[in-house]
């Protein structure tokens, strides 16, 4: 079974909050656990697996051997301002889970035709974008594991590395 995760990623809060040093790639800043990530990035899951902090940065999810999870990112702007791009996916209980693999999704997303008809008729746009993927391996265990990002502004300039480090736990 398929267990998707949103990750929101407040690239602005971040950048222009001064105590947050911005870090690079290979020495990225840790944004904290609970109560200081919470402030920055928010992670929403979908179906019965969730075990708790909906919305948090801390989202623990549920999980059985064999189930694929799948994290995708986004920030507040939707990539009009901002990027979040994730990467360095580690986790200290490496038989647990296999190492995401990043896989290009291509999709068409509706929206209205015009703005003077925004209940229809519709046209389909298409849409690319990427997910991270990985499969429960071993059960009965609670996997706390990290993801790094940069942030990218829309010419591709890196204005920061960081991580933080949510939790499965495979039942």
């Amino acid at each position: 079974m398929e267990k998707q995760i949103l990750t929101v990623i407040d690239c602005q809060s971040i950048l222009t909050n001064q105590s947050i040093p911005k870090g690079s790639i290979g020495s990225e800043t840790n944004l904290g656990s609970y109560a200081q990530s919470d402030a920055y990035v928010y992670m929403i899951g979908s179906g019965d697996y969730l075990a708790s902090n909906q919305g948090k940065s801390e989202l623990n999810i549920g999980a059985h051997s064999g189930d694929i999870v799948q994290w995708t990112v986004t920030d507040p702007t939707s990539g009009q301002e901002y990027n979040p791009v994730l990467y360095g996916f580690t986790t200290g209980q490496a038989t647990a889970v296999t190492a995401p693999v990043m896989i290009n999704e291509t999709v068409d997303v509706f929206q209205p035709a015009s703005t003077n008809a925004p209940t229809g008729p519709f046209t389909s746009v298409t849409y690319s974008d990427y997910v991270w993927q990985s499969t429960v391996v071993q059960p009965g265990v609670q996997v706390q594991y990290s993801w790094k990002f940069v942030i990218l502004d829309n010419n591709g300039t890196q204005l920061g590395a960081y991580s933080w480090d949510p939790f499965i736990t495979v039942s």
